[in-house]
């Protein structure tokens, strides 16, 4: 990421280019499909506890696409469930002891 800053030194002043790395975090990717592997729309939640001193419960939601995919970032090490809600009824599924940075977690509904 590039950042601007604008910096003065005695009187003179002066726009410095920065760079910044960031940490991405972790992510938990997949998708949700029917019992045949047709992909469905759904709510998407992720919830756990981070692996850290003091056990930080974190939860983010999101929504799968068209093709059933998800992908949540931003996470730390950890242990986490996926729980998914399908569109428009009060079905759910859930995938339980992920930790952070797992791909190609499936979500079927019967």
């Amino acid at each position: 990421v590039a950042d601007w800053t604008d910096v003065g030194i005695g009187t003179q002043r002066a726009v410095v280019e920065k760079t910044l790395d960031l940490d991405p975090g972790l992510s938990i990717s997949g998708r949700v499909v029917d019992s045949e592997g047709k992909p469905l729309r759904a709510s998407i939640s992720v919830t756990g506890q981070l692996a850290d001193a003091g056990r930080t419960r974190v939860s983010r939601n999101v929504e799968t696409d068209a093709r059933g995919n998800f992908r949540v970032t931003g996470l730390q090490s950890g242990q986490f469930s996926v729980l998914a809600f399908l569109e428009g009824t009060r079905r759910r599924t859930r995938v339980s002891g992920l930790t952070g940075g797992e791909t190609g977690v499936e979500l079927i509904f019967p």
